[in-house]
């Protein structure tokens, strides 16, 4: 055979086998190909890449051919809402929509109204006085067609605020956001130092506004270092940087402590929480270290009132406090204070003698501001001003669920007379027998029957008789409860 022929017949099977193939691979591709119908327009994707909704409507799925639908034009995927709109798609083309030039290749996202909710704009440009960048930053806008977010192409003077915080100059490049109107700054960095509020915020600093009736306010800070603000140094590394929170009024409202140090002679660990009153005072201190206030070791979350005089918090560890052992280190060994430093509740460690009474291990004590024992749980049966109590009683430790019951004991007034109790016997008591419970039950909650309730110049106010006691013609039964005034006359 001569070349010639063997150059045209090779040519020849060449051409046979390419139509071959096309044909095959159309016949497979169109196997492969799906339809259907949106808004009378045929959309065609590639079988087995569909999701969907619910309520059976198309989610997603892969474009085997752009698409044109809304006016929009869309190549590659594409995702629908629920109520069958489009919810985003990737662009065929550079595309105008609702005023803004979007960039071809990049995602779009769609409100139902067919407005932008996110995409990459094709350039710079000034949308609301602010320059937006471009791709392949994407840009955010609400509902109403509005700018939400974006990121600024230049350094950028913002003036709205000039009246209360003067210039602020916001970083190139920086993500800025708009409230949901898109009518004032919520977000902005920092180009430069720039002072607000009395305080010298550094370049990059990471500022957000809130909006009350008298205006915007500066509502937090993210910093990158450490800032000193009303004498504490503030800040301590966190995922997003530091940041510090204020009240309207711009006092500080939240921070955290960037070493140890002192606020109103209180001291203040490094990492410590910090939440203020818009005051200026000090409300809680949040920390896992052990510090010593007001002679009290303690931890966890402290409390304070306006005067900075700490209110309650966890005891740190068992610590004797004005000649009381009191337990420690369970998170429900709280401390309550009077504002002087004295303390109002506490769970006692070990059985002990406060003023004159026994009381029972790990059981609430509290004291009245003078000082005087308010109330508490007796450890044994014993007599006090002449009246034999039960070592029992409901209680009602510092702690949640079942085991949590309410205290009575043994309660005293300010004056130090006897408030109520629960007695351990039958006791006769101004003339009248009163029922008791037995005194062998330490461990034993008493019930209500055997408590006996006094006024404050020491006669019965109310009690279960253990005895029927008839007087005229009223009868009182034994087991049933009996009220007196303050005279002592049954009422």
């Amino acid at each position: 055979m001569k070349p010639r022929q063997t150059i045209f017949i090779k040519a020849c099977l060449g051409t046979i086998l390419v139509f071959v193939f096309q044909n095959y691979f159309a016949a497979v591709s169109a196997q492969n190909v799906k339809m259907f119908q949106k808004g009378g327009i045929s959309v065609a994707y590639i079988a087995g890449t569909e999701q969907y909704h619910g309520n059976g409507q198309l989610a997603f799925a892969r474009l085997s051919e752009p698409v044109e639908i809304q006016g929009i034009r869309f190549k590659d995927w594409i995702a629908f809402r629920e109520s069958g709109h489009v919810e985003k798609g990737c662009l065929a083309r550079d595309q105008k929509i609702n005023g803004y030039f979007f960039k071809a290749g990049s995602e779009i996202g769609l409100f139902i109204s067919g407005k932008p909710n996110f995409g990459s704009l094709l350039e710079d440009t000034i949308i609301q006085g602010f320059s937006v960048k471009g791709s392949p930053r994407d840009s955010f806008f609400n509902e109403k067609g509005g700018l939400q977010s974006g990121y600024l192409s230049r350094d950028f003077e913002f003036s709205g605020y000039q009246t209360k915080f003067g210039k602020i100059v916001l970083r190139q490049d920086s993500l800025f956001e708009l409230n949901t109107d898109g009518g004032w700054l919520s977000k902005g960095v920092l180009a430069r130092d720039t002072m607000i509020g009395g305080t010298v915020f550094p370049g990059e600093t990471a500022l957000y506004f809130s909006h009350d009736s008298n205006g915007p306010y500066l509502r937090s800070v993210y910093l990158l270092k450490p800032l000193t603000i009303a004498g504490l140094e503030l800040g301590y590394k966190s995922s997003g940087g530091w940041e510090i929170k204020f009240h309207p009024n711009g006092r500080l409202e939240f921070a955290v402590s960037a070493k140890d140090q002192r606020f109103a002679d209180i001291p203040i660990p490094q990492g410590a929480l910090l939440y203020f009153r818009s005051n200026g005072s000090l409300e809680n201190i949040d920390t896992k270290q052990t510090i010593v206030i007001q002679q009290a070791a303690v931890t966890d979350l402290i409390a304070f009132d306006e005067l900075n005089h700490m209110l309650r918090a966890k005891s740190a560890k068992p610590q004797k406090i004005g000649g009381v052992l009191y337990a420690g280190e369970k998170y429900y060994y709280e401390l309550n204070f009077y504002n002087d430093g004295r303390v109002k509740q506490g769970v006692v460690e070990n059985d002990q003698e406060i003023q004159g009474v026994q009381v029972k291990n790990k059981s609430v004590v509290e004291f009245h501001e003078n000082g005087r024992l308010a109330q508490a749980l007796l450890a044994v049966p014993q007599t006090v001003q002449g009246i034999t109590f039960a070592n029992s009683g409901y209680i009602r430790l510092m702690i949640p669920g079942p085991e949590a019951i309410t205290q009575k004991g043994i309660a005293f007034y300010a004056s130090g007379r006897v408030k109520s109790g629960y007695l351990a016997r039958n006791q006769k008591i101004q003339e009248w027998l009163f029922r008791g419970g037995t005194q062998e039950q330490p461990d034993y909650l008493s019930g209500e029957e055997s408590e006996i309730e006094f006024f404050e110049n020491g006669r019965v106010k109310k009690g279960y008789l253990a005895e029927t006691v008839r007087i005229g013609r009223k009868t009182y039964e034994r087991e049933g409860r009996i009220e007196f005034d303050d005279s002592g006359r049954v009422v």
